[in-house]
């Protein structure tokens, strides 16, 4: 009989990876990166990767030297304890805003298309309630849900691109480049924090089982990540036109309805949506815990479980502040979150890998002396 150690393994970790950064693209991402790539815009999570991959990197190896750190810790580590602060509760308020205004959208979404007669506080309350509740079962339990539910949300995602097949238009992605070689690169680095989670995600490495672990769930979670947003995008453009697509509010949920299976079933929308609820709830749950270790690490608190419950009810709290999720979406996060929280995790693990790497250059220097 084989007992659980409380860790997570590489398979658990690549779920988690994929469902929280992979299903961007059911969201006002998509939105976002067709305003600024236009008919290139799937192109642009393409250039996010390779901007991203040297920080990325480096945080893997400041992982492995320091075994059971995860990165709150490294941070304080590094840089001290006033400058640690900052930096950790900069990486704080970049989540919760995330959390906040990408579940404040989701709920919006919901209201629009499926429900428009249902009040949205008492059903975004009560969906983020279940996000709670799913991330209080622990990361163990999150990771075991989302490794069994993951073949299930990529066959709907496969099964989505096979019924829409029909409706490419291959002329829509001309001019191939969209607004050019270089606006495309200023764009794609400037949106790289689309991948940024999996620096965040950093915090949760002394609940994988090892250092390789970790480096495959991630590596192969961020790869495949990336190719899921950018065929998507690519899906977006080439149903709808990248114009079109840019003044769709939820074109995930057109993408739904477009779809036919047969004449006998000519709408498997529901299918597609239940599955879209449950990754979902699985990504905000992830959200979640997540930010309750951030902040009890940048606290330096024995236990972070218990501020799940209060960290849930302010996401809530700030996700009510827009008035509608257009102003949270495309205002607040593309105009704001997008746009500077990029600076963060391209930088900061860069800035811990030099420092880190002074200091053991130092300390063997003095050896040596």
């Amino acid at each position: 009989m084989m007992f659980s150690n409380g860790k997570i393994t590489s398979k658990e970790l690549f779920a988690i990876v994929v469902i929280t950064l992979g299903i961007k693209y059911t969201d006002f991402t998509s939105s976002i990166l067709l305003r600024s790539g236009q008919t290139g815009a799937w192109i642009l999570p393409i250039i996010s990767i390779i901007a991203i991959l040297p920080s990325f990197l480096a945080l893997l190896s400041l992982l492995k030297q320091y075994k059971n750190k995860n990165l709150i810790e490294i941070i304080y580590h590094l840089t001290g304890k006033y400058l640690g602060f900052i930096i950790a509760i900069t990486f704080f308020i970049i989540a919760l805003a995330s959390t906040s205004f990408n579940s404040r959208s989701y709920a919006d979404s919901i209201i629009t298309m499926f429900y428009p007669d249902s009040p949205m506080i008492p059903l975004y309350i009560v969906g983020m309630l279940t996000c709670y509740f799913i991330a209080s079962r622990g990361l163990e339990g999150i990771g075991r849900i989302a490794s069994i539910l993951l073949p299930y949300f990529a066959f709907t995602a496969f099964l989505l691109i096979i019924l829409l097949w029909e409706f490419f238009d291959i002329d829509h992605i001309f001019p191939l480049l969209g607004p050019g070689t270089i606006s495309l690169a200023r764009e794609g680095i400037a949106h790289s924090s689309i991948l940024g989670d999996i620096i965040i995600l950093a915090v949760l490495y002394p609940f994988v089982d090892s250092f390789k672990s970790y480096k495959k769930g991630s590596i192969f979670g961020l790869i495949i990540s990336t190719l899921v947003i950018s065929v998507f995008m690519l899906i977006y453009i080439l149903v709808f036109d990248f114009m079109p697509a840019t003044h769709i509010a939820h074109p995930i949920h057109h993408l739904h309805r477009q779809a036919q299976l047969g004449l006998l079933i000519p709408n498997v929308e529901s299918l597609f949506f239940f599955f879209w609820v449950t990754a979902s709830a699985i990504r905000f749950s992830i959200y979640l815990y997540v930010l309750a270790s951030i902040l009890a690490n940048t606290l330096k608190l024995n236990e972070f479980e218990p501020l799940i419950l209060p960290l849930t009810g302010l996401s809530i709290f700030i996700g009510l502040i827009p008035e509608n999720s257009i102003e949270s979406m495309l205002d607040y996060r593309g105009n704001y979150l997008l746009r500077y929280s990029w600076m963060m995790f391209l930088f900061i693990p860069l800035l811990l890998w030099i420092i880190s790497y002074r200091k053991e250059k130092k300390t063997n220097a003095n050896k040596d002396f």
